[in-house]
């Protein structure tokens, strides 16, 4: 196979969690990281900036997808969104403490 003709993954994935996330929470956002190909990890986000500042983020990186983190209440959150302009979803995350 040559290599003009081999297919690349040219899609990448900003993580980034929210402040105040327990150490179990925190270890589960590690693990998607390690799994994820092409993952780029970014600090903590204050709650109220999360939508524009993560859409900066993710253009300052060059990523295409995000995951953000978020945790209210002591409920995990994961958002999934793609960018510029695509789709998102939001997720809760149940049982964080069975990934341990």
């Amino acid at each position: 196979m040559e290599d003009s003709t081999k297919w690349t993954n040219k899609q990448k994935t900003l993580v980034v969690g929210s402040k105040g996330m327990l150490r179990i929470q925190k270890q589960l956002v590690l693990d998607l990281c390690s799994i994820i190909p092409q993952s780029k990890r970014e600090t903590k986000v204050e709650k109220d900036q999360q939508i524009s500042l993560i859409k900066e983020l993710t253009m300052l990186h060059g990523c295409n997808n995000s995951l953000y983190f978020e945790t209210r209440k002591g409920n995990l959150s994961m958002w999934i969104g793609k960018y510029p302009g695509g789709p998102s979803a939001k997720f809760l995350i149940r049982d964080s403490k069975l990934f341990m």
